[in-house]
């Protein structure tokens, strides 16, 4: 609705039946992907990025490492740790209550609220993708202090396991960006 209200119009994109992502794509949004790309998927959307590209990015814990994702994430900077946040009292077992928003375009406006997610996906910046594809990466969602990385999540009681399961900071979502580039973050939260 946000998106729309800025004027931009939402399309669906089959990359089956395409191969290629349009060059008038502002944003391309991936949302909870249940299987792999194929590997023309893959190629199109790495090209995409290479462009300049933008990308919204938004994947659940994956089950089986390696997902196939892999690329993608690493071409916006990003490593999955493969761990589950959570706390003790993670409500319904699953779904993690969020606090702490850091400060840019994108969380902004979210500061004084509180999100649910669901088994969310701890991630990591990865410096090497960093550096190499120049990019700026800013942490926009952690982690509460209390919660942990879980490695395994559907066991019960969920007990911290030290040198197991990991606390500390915590990614749950980072934004990448190519310095120099139009923010658009900045253009669709204006």
């Amino acid at each position: 609705r946000e998106i729309r209200r800025e004027g931009y119009q939402l399309k669906n994109l089959p990359l089956a039946s395409n191969e290629q992502i349009p060059n008038d794509c502002d944003l391309l949004i991936i949302a909870g992907p249940k299987l792999a790309p194929q590997p023309f998927e893959n190629t199109a959307i790495l090209n995409y990025l290479s462009r300049g590209g933008r990308l919204l990015f938004l994947i659940d814990r994956q089950d089986k490492i390696p997902s196939g994702w892999e690329d993608i994430a690493e071409r916006i900077g990003v490593s999955f740790a493969n761990l589950t946040a959570i706390t003790e009292g993670t409500f319904g077992g699953y779904n993690l209550s969020i606090d702490f928003f850091g400060d840019h375009p994108v969380s902004r406006d979210l500061a004084k609220n509180s999100v649910s997610l669901s088994s969310p996906q701890v991630l990591e910046i990865n410096n090497e993708a960093v550096s190499r594809f120049r990019l700026k990466t800013d942490i926009v969602v952690l982690a509460p202090s209390r919660a942990w990385g879980e490695t395994t999540p559907e066991q019960l009681p969920r007990i911290y396991n030290p040198g197991i399961d990991r606390k500390g900071i915590l990614p749950l979502a980072i934004a990448s960006e190519v310095p120099g580039g139009e923010n658009l973050a900045l253009k669709l939260m204006r």
